[in-house]
């Protein structure tokens, strides 16, 4: 999967300013999918990030993508991204702080009224996502957490192409296969390199997790075809 060049996307992520790298909790990485370095505050704005990072379905993703004026106040954005589909999407994540409860025991951020008015009226497709709904992907991001490292390092093995064709090579015979099996029958390269480009692939959609939200040694793998 190519990178789109930040210069052909309709956002480009706000830099954070002297301040905030400073006194913020600000987390930073790579990303193999944006091919640029991603930095963003706070660790459910990073599990969001990874989320992104790898679904398959996003082409691309920007983080604080630009601000919203509504009668509440103004407010950041925290993602914009698109599919694959073409369909765009814009976040902002709602920590329990920002939220209040309605009267049919709905949480809401505080200001989503206004919010959403404010982003019909700009024409944003605008959406919320609550750190509760985050929890519920928490093996999810994990997995990603420790996945990107290796699909980091994959982007630079001088024998990725040739690995990544031996181990599709083996989902011609075999519809699912362990992680170990795959490592074992792979004819060339270190362990060490099969593992980055197996992380590889299932950043790239190439292929996908059976039954398990982590990958380990015993994890199934098979396949996705289009």
């Amino acid at each position: 999967m190519g990178t789109l060049n930040t210069q052909e996307l309709p956002f480009s992520p706000r830099k954070l300013n002297k301040k905030e790298l400073t006194t913020l909790d600000i987390y930073s990485y790579i990303s193999p999918k944006a091919g640029r370095l991603v930095r963003v505050v706070g660790p459910i704005r990073l599990g969001y990030a990874l989320l992104l990072e790898f679904d398959p379905a996003v082409v691309a993703y920007v983080e604080r993508p630009r601000l919203i004026q509504s009668t509440q106040g103004l407010y950041e954005v925290d993602y914009w991204f698109t599919k694959r589909s073409g369909q765009e999407s814009m976040v902002l994540l709602v920590e329990a702080r920002a939220e209040r409860v309605d009267s049919a025991g709905r949480r809401q951020h505080r200001a989503a009224e206004a919010l959403l008015i404010a982003a019909e009226k700009a024409n944003l497709p605008l959406s919320f996502v609550h750190e509760h709904e985050l929890l519920t992907h928490q093996h999810s991001m994990c997995s990603a957490l420790r996945l990107l490292p290796s699909v980091q390092i994959a982007g630079q093995l001088l024998n990725a192409y040739e690995l990544r064709r031996e181990i599709l090579k083996l989902f011609e015979q075999f519809d699912v296969m362990r992680v170990e099996h795959v490592i074992s029958a792979v004819p060339c390269g270190f362990a060490g390199d099969v593992r980055c480009v197996i992380a590889e692939l299932l950043h790239r959609g190439e292929l996908a997790l059976v039954d398990s939200a982590t990958v380990h040694q015993m994890s199934r793998l098979r396949r996705v075809t289009s």
